[in-house]
């Protein structure tokens, strides 16, 4: 970044029209990257002039006018590494911007993430234009054409000024007056919305389990007195029952032996014996 800065500084001086592009993309994962374009106008300068050994040379059609330059992209472990490299400062004490912020703030049900950032006079604050002066501002537009964007993750929900396409925001970088950028996106927090989802079902099947368990018992209980009332379940007979079955048959069976039994004479003989 202070390498591009520096180059970028000097193509003003030495040519007075110069391309500067920024785009900055924050991911869900909290990592981050970074494309840094940089052109002269090709008037100015050739492809030996811009070449670094670094970069691959590119031709920039913008508003018809070609410039040659090249792009640095950059990929970052997490936001504070981009926004640490966003405000570093040259040896000479330059730099681009003079603030940058990305966090992601958690919430239960929903991601919110916020960019703020604040970009120095790039023309020097000697070269700010009066209040009225219409002309050096459009001079100073005219010699360096910047802008910049950020790509947000999930829904673009706020932002201040630029224009929006997608969940992308993109601004004129005025070169010789501080530029603010305030971009804020959202998203649902769709592994914990899961989570609770799993948790209320758990709940539910468990309350119902409960539920129904709880009646059970009084059931059971209603079938015990059913039972003991009626001497048994149906189908089936008890002991009670045997008895009274046993009790009705039994002198229907004593009258039947009795008639095929002999007959006793009172005095002790059988009726049918032979007389002595």
């Amino acid at each position: 970044m202070k390498k591009l800065f520096l180059a970028a500084a000097a193509a003003v001086l030495m040519t007075g029209c110069m391309k500067l592009d920024m785009d900055v993309e924050l991911r869900k994962d909290g990592t981050a990257s970074m494309a840094f374009t940089y052109a002269v106008n090709s008037q100015y300068a050739s492809e030996e002039d811009m070449a670094d050994g670094e970069h691959e040379i590119q031709h920039f059609n913008v508003d018809g006018t070609d410039y040659i330059g090249y792009t640095d992209s950059t990929t970052y472990n997490s936001y504070d590494e981009l926004t640490k490299d966003m405000t570093s400062v040259s040896e000479d004490g330059a730099t681009m911007f003079s603030s940058a912020k990305a966090e992601k703030k958690t919430g239960l049900f929903k991601n919110t993430y916020v960019f703020d950032a604040v970009t120095e006079n790039l023309a020097g604050e000697e070269t700010e234009a009066e209040e009225g002066d219409e002309d050096y501002s459009a001079m100073m537009a005219d010699m360096i054409k910047a802008s910049f964007s950020v790509t947000m993750p999930g829904k673009v929900t706020v932002y201040s000024g630029g224009t929006l396409e997608g969940n992308k925001v993109s601004f004129n970088l005025i070169a010789n007056q501080i530029n603010t950028y305030h971009v804020e996106s959202s998203e649902l927090n769709v592994v914990n919305i899961c989570i609770c989802v799993i948790v209320l079902i758990v709940v539910a099947a468990i309350a119902i389990y409960l539920l129904t368990k709880g009646k059970k018992p009084a059931a059971d209980g209603f079938d015990a007195a059913y039972a003991s009332s009626d001497g048994g379940t149906f189908g089936s007979q008890t002991p009670a029952q045997d008895s009274f079955t046993s009790a009705q048959d039994r002198p229907v069976q004593d009258a039947f032996q009795a008639a095929e039994a002999p007959q006793e004479k009172a005095d002790g003989t059988d009726e049918d014996s032979p007389l002595l």
